[in-house]
């Protein structure tokens, strides 16, 4: 009987589908098989075993923590910040922004996000010359520097110096050619960065001839430039003088003050006319403009 009605579906499948024999026997096994998917849950019982007790267990369970959670919500709802504090419990007295630490800043009200910003802005050389300066910082609250900005002091003459400054000031200045990395780092608001930056530059030029040629150093700001001119000096020294009638136009070209385009022009001139007589003879055949001609004077040879 059950084959004979299998068969009959097999039929009926292929005719009004247009099934194959193999596509319509598959169809038909998945209808059995979700049939049974559907009403075999119904014939299995499982134990029940959560009793009434329990239930009220869980249920004391879960109203503690709802209690926890919203005590929490309403904690941080009144505190935001707990890193900072309320601008008006904050006790204030006249403080220097270029020698407070970080702890000193969150004293003050200043928010911890604030506080980053002002230490890595410091970290890369930053300075605070005016009480204006304070407001570079972006996203200072401007209520929190209008209550801070008559408690802001700077150096002046009178103003004690850094132990770093001071081991420098009481001894004769330095000469930057000869100075170590760490020694250019002792400058407040020159990192190693910069440090380096300068090392790596006098070392291509053999040596710094002149100041000018110091501020050509890539990145430096011009407070930098101005804390090694008073902190350091320039002692004349043999530079590592520049063949100027024997050297290659490559070779000329990765002296740092002389471009490519520039070192074409020389080799191209001493070639045309011969070797350069001296400085005012190659300044005036190549054109050079007054304010590189002076800066290469000191490394060039005849």
């Amino acid at each position: 009987m059950f084959r004979k009605h299998y068969y009959q579906l097999l039929a009926f499948l292929r005719a009004y589908f247009g099934y194959t024999d193999r596509e319509a026997k598959g169809y038909l096994m998945l209808i059995l098989l979700l049939f049974g998917l559907m009403v075999v849950p119904s014939f299995i019982r499982v134990p029940d075993n959560y009793s009434e007790e329990q239930f009220q267990k869980d249920q004391k369970t879960l109203d503690s923590l709802l209690i926890l959670y919203q005590s929490n919500s309403n904690a941080k709802a009144t505190t935001k910040d707990s890193s900072f504090l309320p601008y008006s419990d904050v006790s204030l007295s006249p403080f220097n922004p270029n020698r407070i630490d970080s702890i000193g800043w969150i004293k003050l009200g200043v928010p911890s996000w604030i506080v980053s910003r002002i230490i890595k802005y410091k970290s890369k050389g930053g300075y605070f010359k005016r009480k204006e300066d304070l407001q570079k910082i972006y996203g200072f609250p401007l209520q929190l520097y209008r209550k801070l900005e008559p408690y802001l002091v700077f150096d002046t003459l009178n103003t004690k110096i850094p132990a770093k400054e001071k081991t420098i000031l009481s001894l004769p200045k330095p000469d930057l050619n000869k100075a170590s990395e760490t020694d250019i780092e002792k400058i407040r608001g020159i990192g190693k960065t910069t440090a380096q930056r300068i090392i790596k530059f006098r070392e291509k030029m053999g040596g710094f001839a002149s100041w000018e040629i110091v501020k050509k150093t890539y990145g430096l700001k011009l407070e930098q430039f101005e804390s090694l001119q008073k902190y350091f000096t320039l002692s004349p020294l043999s530079f590592k003088k520049i063949p100027i009638n024997s050297i290659s136009t490559e070779d000329l070209a990765q002296f740092p003050l002389i471009s490519k385009k520039q070192a074409q022009v020389i080799t191209y001139y001493r070639q045309q006319r011969g070797k350069f007589i001296d400085f005012e003879d190659f300044v005036k055949t190549c054109e050079i403009p007054d304010s590189l001609a002076n800066l290469l004077k000191p490394y060039l040879e005849f």
